[in-house]
């Protein structure tokens, strides 16, 4: 069982943000070489917890909960009218993930590319729908 004690000294040691967009960066590079070019000109930002008009627009109360969000517009729906000055973005928040990987026992790294992953999927077509 850990302690508030325990928890306080492991959040006083969060990587640094820095290090969480280079792990991004290496899930970017892994990503198979038929869907790179697709890949290359996505941004990566990593902020400490998602902003309350993101949570609220998802319908989420706890910024826990949020551990990572594509904003763009994805592959199968970009036209040459699509607006293509506006940026595909992957956002990860830095403090879900750091406590979700403690609570859950998961490596930070691995679960940084389990969600770059996921969002990454969006940014291809694939659509998630909450049940």
């Amino acid at each position: 069982m850990k302690t508030a004690y325990s928890r306080k000294l492991q959040i006083a040691t969060l990587p640094s943000i820095q290090y969480l967009q280079q792990a991004a960066q290496r899930a970017l590079e892994n990503v198979p070489e038929n869907l790179k070019n697709d890949a290359q000109n996505i941004q990566i930002i990593v902020e400490n917890y998602a902003d309350q008009i993101t949570l609220g627009s998802l319908h989420i109360k706890d910024k826990y909960e949020l551990l990572g969000l594509y904003r763009g517009t994805p592959i199968p729906v970009k036209t040459i009218f699509t607006d293509s000055s506006l940026p595909d973005i992957i956002y990860l928040y830095r403090c879900p993930l750091v406590r979700y990987s403690i609570d859950n026992n998961e490596i930070l790294d691995t679960l940084i590319q389990q969600v770059m992953i996921h969002e990454l999927g969006h940014h291809f077509g694939c659509s998630y729908t909450k049940k």
